[in-house]
């Protein structure tokens, strides 16, 4: 830079060069800045240095500061953050979903319906079989019995006229107060009668009938021993299985067994309760009258309702009639009820 009269030219406002005519830097006036009336002030660490003061920024605070909206805070947020995510309306998802459900509800109404329809048909079949069971067996009273006038009601027995329905028909059972009150067949096997009337046509009721190993008509062996059906209308030996109720055996009176020669008048003694296998009600005859006795003992001690002289009815028992039918309600069954009764006196045939 030019200089005149041997000094150097120093202009206005600027420093003094310096030594090799370098200028040096201008000295930082210590006198303060006025504030810029559109800035806020800085404090703290951004104020340090005499540096110019720079605008402060506001801190933002959670998500919903954006855009300048003011600061939420806990719950608040929380609902706000989820608030933001908007679930699909509908969509392919929820269709098949919804379908999905609709096939299923479908379903299991289709099954409850079909249930019903097989409930329905049984509960049908078995009434219409008990009624024609119950029809036959009434028919064959009206034609086999001639007189029932008599003491308690006892039948008459035509067994000429029985002979015609059936060769296998050796007896008649009759109970008072009771529905026992049916002819009693005898077959080759224990098979012959489960399931069939005398006549051989099929039913669920099947017929009384007197174990295989017995000797014809009956009441001949030391023990006789009748089979019956628990039906749930109460036919055959339902109530034989009732007997084992103290309070129903007690209205059990007399049994009568009936042959073509004689009529046994019988006391119950007891009602047992045993398993199916229990073989020793199916024996017609002990090594000796005191086995029969302990046989007798054996099931008293079994008995769910007994006479209050069952123990000395037993002593005095030299024939009995054992009534067996199937036990409980539950199916299957698997025990058998069994009413053993005392002959305690006979009616010859008029």
């Amino acid at each position: 830079m030019a200089s005149e009269g041997g000094k150097h030219f120093k202009p206005k406002g600027q420093p003094a060069p310096g030594p090799g005519g370098v200028q040096a830097p201008r000295p930082v006036s210590s006198r303060p800045v006025p504030p810029s009336p559109y800035a806020r002030p800085v404090h703290g660490a951004q104020a340090a240095g005499g540096q110019r003061p720079v605008q402060a920024v506001r801190p933002i605070q959670g998500a919903s500061s954006i855009q300048g909206a003011r600061p939420v805070h806990g719950a608040q947020a929380d609902a706000s953050a989820l608030s933001a995510y908007r679930a699909p309306r509908g969509g392919k998802s929820g269709r098949s979903g919804k379908r999905r459900g609709n096939v299923l509800s479908n379903i299991l109404i289709a099954v409850g319906v079909a249930l019903l329809l097989v409930a329905g048909g049984l509960f049908v079949k078995a009434q219409i079989g008990y009624k024609k069971a119950n029809d036959y067996y009434n028919g064959i009273a009206e034609m086999a019995v001639k007189d029932s006038s008599g003491e308690d009601g006892i039948p008459q027995i035509d067994f000429d006229a029985l002979k015609k329905e059936s060769d296998d028909i050796v007896g008649w059972i009759y109970v008072p107060g009771t529905r026992i009150n049916y002819v009693v067949a005898q077959g080759e096997t224990n098979n012959t009668y489960l399931r069939h009337l005398p006549n051989g046509e099929y039913s669920e009721n099947g017929t009384i009938f007197m174990d295989m190993d017995g000797a014809a008509p009956g009441m001949v062996d030391q023990q006789t021993t009748l089979y019956g059906h628990h039906m749930n209308d109460g036919a055959m030996f339902e109530p034989i299985d009732a007997s084992m109720d103290q309070k129903v055996f007690d209205t059990f009176k007399k049994v009568y067994y009936i042959t073509p020669e004689m009529t046994y008048v019988l006391k119950p003694m007891f009602t047992m309760q045993v398993q199916d296998d229990y073989v020793d009600a199916r024996r017609t005859n002990f090594d000796s009258e005191k086995a029969f006795t302990q046989y007798l003992q054996a099931s008293l001690a079994q008995a769910k309702a007994s006479a209050k002289d069952a123990a000395a009815e037993v002593e005095k028992a030299d024939k009995v009639l054992t009534l067996v039918t199937c036990a409980g309600q539950i199916i299957p069954r698997t025990t058998r009820a069994g009413m053993v009764c005392r002959v305690v006196d006979t009616i010859p045939a008029q």
